[in-house]
């Protein structure tokens, strides 16, 4: 079902793993358990997390013991910064249609100034939130193998 805001899979992937990575405090996270916490594709998710990696938001350790971690504090790292590292920078425009086709045929925007404040309104929100307060913020194991206490 279509929603306003389309994330990509990357993205999502991004987001997720970097919530279930940055809720570990410091203990390897592998690919692994991020599939298995989240269902996404091995193959899809290990090559994200290596653009992660790349941006300097992860580090990754080789070995039985490897996988990754958080590249600084969870309170540093926002979720903008992570969208950024997958899409690129998130620009403020305001005609879809010129950045999709290249030419509006109109002298002004059919939807005004929705999609300006839409984006700006979510620029606003990624900037604000970082891993330590989603950490906060979302409910599930601290780890895929942890047990829930109750």
């Amino acid at each position: 079902m279509p929603t306003v805001i389309q994330i990509s899979d990357a993205t999502s992937i991004a987001l997720h793993s970097m919530v279930i990575i940055a809720r570990a405090r410091g203990e390897n996270v592998t690919v692994r358990e991020i599939v298995s916490a989240t269902g996404f594709s091995h193959a899809h998710s290990s090559k994200v997390l290596q653009q992660l990696v790349k941006a300097g938001l992860l580090r990754s350790t080789r070995g039985p013991k490897g996988g990754f971690l958080l590249s600084g504090p969870a309170a540093g790292i926002t979720l903008l910064a992570i969208w950024e590292a997958i899409e690129g920078p998130l620009s403020i425009g305001t005609c879809i249609v010129d950045r999709n086709l290249g030419r509006c045929p109109f002298d002004r925007c059919i939807l005004g100034e929705l999609p300006r404040r839409l984006t700006e309104e979510f620029r606003a929100y990624l900037g604000s939130r970082t891993l330590a307060a989603e950490i906060q913020g979302v409910a599930g194991h601290t780890r895929p193998d942890a047990k829930v206490e109750g």
